[in-house]
């Protein structure tokens, strides 16, 4: 506040007079001059010649200006300003703790009982604070001179930046309390150390379950702070030999350290079998997988390892047909890929980690796999007509064809989900081979025929319908996109990335899960009532893998191969390890498919594919996202005029939207809206939210304001959810404002 007080004195003077002086000790001189306005001229006097000098060019050239000198000199000293001093106006800030404390009582009628040293540095760190500050200094003295946990934050981010922000008896004091916060001596340090050491004491607060609060508070804030998160990063990792522990699993919960993690992780992976049925090593790892800090880092893979340790190894044995082998995968299995695929996203290139973990699951899929394919003759895929199905019992419905999005990412969306969706999760089962041009045919075309071009599949199911049908990429879904009854959305996203970077794309999931979860939240909020998630297949991940892990087969004559399949033109001679199916396509009669995830020796990347016959890549989701039911019913709202926009004369127009008459209940008796105002599909202005009541007609008058044709949507000022839409025209007409 002392900046305030401080240029409401000068503000007072020169409101009468053209020149002030101000009188100052040299140490605060820069402070005083830092806190004037850019409005005024400034001049330094600190002896005599400074003194003829200012006032010759002061009498010379701002004769009708106001000006304020700064002198070091005392009053009794000056010669030839001294006139201005008796004439004008002077303020004596030459005993600064003194001008302070007279400043304090005239404004806020406190006294303040504090050192003269300690009572300038309240001064200056109180510029842009407010009476709270004064207040609770003359309250509590010197212990509330620096907030620590206010500013080490800021100190800690940028060191140099904040010493350089200070003055210099303002930044040496706060280092004397950050030394004593420290619990030592007085230490005169360059700030970048003594940020290090401070770090270092917070962070080394996380490696104990008893840690002192007054640290561990400090760290709870910085990472609750978005602001403050890079700097966060960079002294956890900038000396991890600094944060190492003889027992890893004293370490607090949340700890912000990655090598701890893995070490957790490590020491979990080399002894799994013991792991699992180790309680300390369970309930910490859910402790950490739940802590509101603790799970933010590496999010969600905690989750991920409770889930494979917690998995019932021994589940398997109640499989006795394709229907339990079916109910088992998208009840409890597909948790475990997922598991899984996040461990692998986070440490494929550890093999001490993924190695062990890979095997275990391995060992569990295996027993999987066995009953699958001991039933797999009952399988019949679904797939077929899935479009013309969903077209035909819907009036209003988007639809999502994913490429390669499996059932087990489409839980993780589900997950993601607003509480006021209500999801319908079911599953389809996939054509064979499960590759992207046979399953895509087959979700557009009822008749089973394999057409390649995806615009000839949409063209063949356009015409089936008279139903307004429109097709467009999932990333382009926007309010203007969505007027069609029926909406197709593509999405090409999982497979795309994960043909092309193998394992490495599964970084990219978790944003598109992200992606997807928000674009069906727009779908449903914008006039479709539901929205149907589907896709052609899913995929396998392969993990770690060595050539000997490759299948390798002398199959004989034309031949054909894929990772997960074999097209050959004649019967092979196979072991039980294989699956024959006769399907011909092309010039090719039979298909051969292994009964495990390992993937055929084939020329390429190995890592993410698809094509087989195991679950994850056949059993593909069917999910239906609506908007619940149980949702109150609310006024009905229009835009009235929607005739008269397409026609407007003149650069304004009234747009006039009306309330139904209601029901007489509190949730029909107003309702808040807003109008979204768009150009060439894109959103560019948005009202204010306006209140619409019963029977009343609320006119809304707009300018063009330049442009010729715009698209305007009424939405739910709560809810965002699209009302109604209208054109707006401006007429070529002249406008004769009522001549004619």
């Amino acid at each position: 506040m002392f900046d305030k007080w401080f240029r409401e004195d000068i503000e007072n003077i020169l409101s009468e007079k053209d020149r002030i002086v101000i009188l100052a000790e040299s140490a605060n001189y820069d402070f005083l001059k830092g806190l004037m306005s850019n409005d005024y001229k400034l001049f330094d006097v600190s002896n005599e010649i400074d003194e003829l000098e200012v006032k010759y060019y002061i009498e010379k050239d701002y004769q009708n200006e106001k000006v304020v000198i700064f002198s070091t000199m005392e009053k009794d000293k000056l010669t030839f300003i001294r006139e201005y001093c008796e004439t004008c106006g002077c303020i004596d800030i030459s005993k600064f703790e003194q001008y302070i404390k007279t400043m304090l009582f005239n404004k806020l009628e406190l006294n303040i009982d504090l050192p003269n040293n300690e009572i300038i540095i309240a001064a200056k760190e109180s510029v842009t604070k407010e009476r709270e500050y004064w207040e609770q200094l003359v309250k509590n003295g010197s212990d509330m001179l620096f907030s620590i946990g206010n500013e080490v934050l800021p100190f800690l981010h940028n060191p140099q930046k904040f010493c350089k922000e200070r003055d210099q008896d303002v930044y040496e004091q706060f280092s004397i309390k950050l030394n004593k916060w420290l619990e030592r001596d007085y230490l005169k340090q360059p700030p970048e150390t003594l940020a290090k050491e401070v770090a270092n004491k917070i962070l080394c607060s996380t490696l104990t379950e008893k840690a002192d609060e007054k640290y561990t508070s400090i760290y709870d804030n910085w990472t609750d702070s978005k602001q403050y998160e890079e700097s966060l990063r960079k002294y956890c990792h900038e000396d991890t030999a600094k944060y190492d522990v003889e027992n890893i699993w004293d370490v607090n919960i949340s700890h912000p350290f990655d090598h701890i993690d893995e070490k957790w992780l490590l020491n979990i992976a080399i002894s799994i079998n013991y792991s699992r049925k180790d309680k300390v090593i369970i309930e910490k790892i859910k402790s950490r997988s739940k802590d509101i800090i603790g799970s933010k880092w590496k999010n969600g893979l905690w989750l991920a390892i409770v889930d494979i340790l917690e998995f019932d190894i021994n589940s398997t044995t109640n499989i006795s047909s394709l229907e339990t082998a079916i109910e088992f995968y998208t009840t409890s299995f597909y948790k475990l890929d997922s598991a899984i695929r996040m461990v692998y996203s986070e440490y494929l290139n550890n093999e001490n980690i993924i190695k062990p973990l890979q095997e275990y699951y391995e060992n569990i899929l295996i027993q999987f796999l066995d009953k699958w394919f001991a039933n797999f003759a009952d399988y019949k895929e679904n797939q077929t007509g899935t479009l013309k199905n969903i077209i035909e019992e819907n009036e209003k419905v988007a639809i999502i064809v994913g490429d390669g999005l499996s059932y087990e990412v489409v839980q993780n969306i589900i997950a993601k989900s607003a509480d006021d969706i209500k999801v319908e999760n079911s599953y389809k089962l996939a054509g064979i081979p499960s590759e992207t041009e046979n399953n895509m045919s087959l979700i557009y075309n009822d008749k089973g025929t394999i057409e390649p071009i995806h615009k000839m599949r949409e063209k063949y199911l356009s015409e089936q319908f008279d139903k307004d049908i429109s097709f467009i990429q999932l990333d382009e879904v926007s309010y203007k996109s969505i007027e069609s009854d029926i909406l197709v959305c593509s999405f090409k996203d999982i497979d795309s990335i994960a043909e092309k970077l193998q394992q490495k794309g599964l970084k990219f999931f978790e944003e598109i899960e992200d992606f997807i979860t928000d674009k069906i939240s727009l779908l449903l909020k914008n006039g479709f009532t539901k929205v149907v998630v589907t896709s052609d297949h899913g995929f396998v991940l392969t993990g770690l893998l060595t050539e000997s892990d490759k299948i390798k087969v002398d199959f004989k004559g034309i031949i054909s191969k894929s990772e997960r399949y074999i097209r050959t033109e004649s019967p092979q001679q196979i072991n039980d390890n294989f699956i024959e199916i006769e399907q011909i396509h092309n010039n090719y009669n039979y298909l051969y498919f292994s009964k495990n995830n390992k993937p055929f020796s084939t020329v390429g990347q190995y890592g993410y594919a698809h094509g087989g016959l195991s679950p994850q890549e056949l059993i593909i989701p069917f999910t239906t996202f609506s908007t619940d039911d149980s949702i109150t019913e609310k006024l009905d709202v229009t835009i009235n005029n929607k005739d008269e926009l397409k026609n407007v004369v003149g650069e304004n127009f009234i747009i006039k939207i009306k309330g139904a008459a209601g029901d007489g209940s509190l949730w029909t008796n107003e309702r808040k809206v807003k109008i979204l105002f768009n150009e060439n599909c894109k959103k560019y202005n948005e009202s204010n939210i306006i209140t619409i009541n019963p029977n009343v007609v609320d006119k809304q008058e707009y300018s063009f304001d330049g442009k010729h044709e715009l698209d305007i949507t009424l939405i739910d000022a709560n809810s965002k959810a699209i009302i109604d839409r209208a054109k707006i025209i401006k007429s070529t007409d002249r406008d004769l404002g009522g001549l004619m």
